[in-house]
């Protein structure tokens, strides 16, 4: 795993724990409750906050910097993200999470700083591979590409 951030220094992220989102479906699903609301923790994760939880070695490259990365790696295609997703979390205002603790009474049992570092902690341990997160590299993702082409272009069989 590389040790750069694809984010601003200033984009915020907020995190939840998969407990925490199942949980709160059996609570609403319990309750009978309609709407939305935010289960994630209040406590958002900036890169100054993942670089001092999850990844102490951890770079932060400008805003521009990932973009360009990004629509690089989109358009060869190594990763299937379009900028347009970098540029839509950068503009989004952040969730607000009063009605999942109110109305719920479900406040988050873990911190997003929290659940940042198990998720990172997560990919780093190979112990536990599944399909999803297997050991991909840059030569093999563009061999699949080549071989099987891109998903959007694959006629169906």
């Amino acid at each position: 795993m590389l040790p750069v951030l694809p984010m601003g220094r200033g984009l915020p992220l907020r995190m939840v724990h998969t407990q925490e989102i199942a949980e709160a479906i059996a609570t609403v699903l319990h309750q009978h409750s309609g709407g939305p609301f935010e289960p994630a923790a209040d406590t958002p994760v900036t890169a100054a906050v993942s670089r001092t939880c999850s990844a102490p070695g951890l770079c932060t490259r400008p805003r521009q910097w990932s973009a360009a990365a990004m629509s690089a790696a989109w358009h060869v295609p190594l990763q299937q993200v379009d900028t347009l997703w970098l540029d839509m979390g950068s503009v989004l205002p952040m969730t607000d999470t009063t009605r999942g603790r109110t109305e719920h009474g479900r406040p988050p049992a873990e911190d997003g700083p929290d659940v940042s570092t198990e998720m990172v902690e997560s990919m780093k341990d190979a112990s536990h591979r599944t399909p999803v997160l297997r050991p991909r590299t840059v030569l093999g993702t563009l061999d699949a590409t080549i071989r099987h082409r891109p998903v959007e272009v694959r006629r169906c069989p």
